[in-house]
């Protein structure tokens, strides 16, 4: 069986389940070793989206998810490398997921970090993907925490909300936007964000 890590908009179930039809039970997890930053550049889409690094000294929450890695799925992350994790690294709730030792477990990994530019900006609505599905999961602490584990929040950004450009996005009502807005403002990692539209 191989399982996926994932940190970004797979962890919202809408994204996962209607793009990619990943539709197994989603097991939180923590990886120890690896931080999450905006830094996967997507130059046929036009934006930058979340990446995972190596980072020893960091821990990132996410789920674990059984699926194929298939052509599907690695399309949908062609910018990324899979690469296998070691089960020492990952904290899971064992009563709801049996690892065996012949299972693969791989990460997303970011290749050549870049942070968003003008040119590949960081969309609004893959934010707010991710966001909905960490709500989705932990609600209001679960977006807390991806927004304390996240780094490269000074960047570019594309406020697309009323016109999506990330073609993987999830629906977000007016009410769930504003909640996310308010925790990025408190988190203050809005202040040295350059808006573009």
């Amino acid at each position: 069986m191989d399982y996926i890590f994932a940190y970004g908009s797979l962890l919202n179930h809408y994204s996962r389940t209607h793009y990619s039809g990943i539709n197994a039970n989603p097991v939180l997890a923590t990886i120890h070793g690896w931080s999450r930053s905006w830094c996967a550049a997507y130059p046929d889409e036009g934006a930058t989206y979340a990446g995972a690094i190596v980072d020893h000294g960091a821990e990132l929450d996410g789920i674990l998810i059984a699926t194929e890695v298939d052509q599907g799925l690695l399309e949908r992350e062609r910018e990324y490398r899979f690469t296998q994790l070691s089960l020492d690294r990952l904290n899971y709730d064992e009563r709801e997921l049996t690892v065996s030792s012949t299972d693969r477990i791989f990460i997303c990994e970011t290749v050549d970090p870049k942070r968003p530019s003008q040119q590949l900006p960081l969309p609004q609505s893959y934010v707010d993907t991710c966001l909905v599905g960490c709500f989705e999961l932990n609600g209001l602490d679960g977006i807390a925490r991806f927004i304390d584990q996240t780094t490269a929040w000074e960047c570019v950004w594309l406020n697309d909300r009323d016109s999506h450009i990330y073609p993987r996005s999830s629906r977000i009502s007016t009410f769930r936007a504003k909640q996310i807005d308010d925790l990025l403002e408190q988190k203050g990692v809005l202040k040295n964000r350059i808006s573009i539209t």
